[in-house]
């Protein structure tokens, strides 16, 4: 519990508190909440997937994460195991988790933050449509020092339009 002047701020901890705050949320206020204040646990925030070669081998993964339904959007994160890499998996995993999002989730934007030092990674995603939209800067440390994070983008329509689709 939380005390603030005369304000106490507890954690919802019931399906009372929730019903509670449905009620408040259920007046003319939905406009100025985020869709995750509007669907609490009934919608997942992450979808996580698993890569596998034809032959049944692990090669890396992929997960659509930070998903906000009301508003269509996700972020995406890709990776390939270290010994597979250089060999077309990372596209691959790419492009089905894309045609995923896109296709079956319909959503209408995809966000991707690249590590500046990752440019494999960085030609991948422009490589199928991403645009570069903009810069956190001096956001990831690694190997003692600061690099920009650097956010790529892309739109329902960029996605069905280019040549992203497999």
């Amino acid at each position: 519990m939380i005390f603030l002047d005369d304000l106490q701020l507890d954690m919802v901890k019931s399906d009372d508190d929730k019903r509670e705050l449905e009620e408040i949320k259920s007046k003319d206020i939905l406009k100025f909440l985020s869709e995750k204040n509007l669907y609490w646990d009934r919608m997942p925030e992450v979808v996580n997937f698993i890569a596998r070669s034809s032959a049944g081998e692990t090669v890396g993964g992929a997960s659509l994460y930070n998903i906000r339904w009301f508003n269509r959007t996700a972020y995406i994160s890709i990776f390939v195991d270290v010994d597979k890499q250089g060999r077309g998996f990372g596209k691959k995993i790419l492009k089905k988790t894309l045609k995923y999002a896109f296709e079956v989730m319909n959503l209408q934007r995809v966000t991707a933050e690249v590590y500046e030092y990752n440019e494999p990674s960085l030609k991948l995603f422009e490589s199928v449509g991403f645009t570069k939209e903009g810069i956190i800067r001096k956001a990831k440390y690694m190997d003692g020092k600061y690099w920009n994070i650097l956010i790529y983008g892309l739109l329902r329509d960029e996605y069905f339009n280019g040549q992203t689709r497999e």
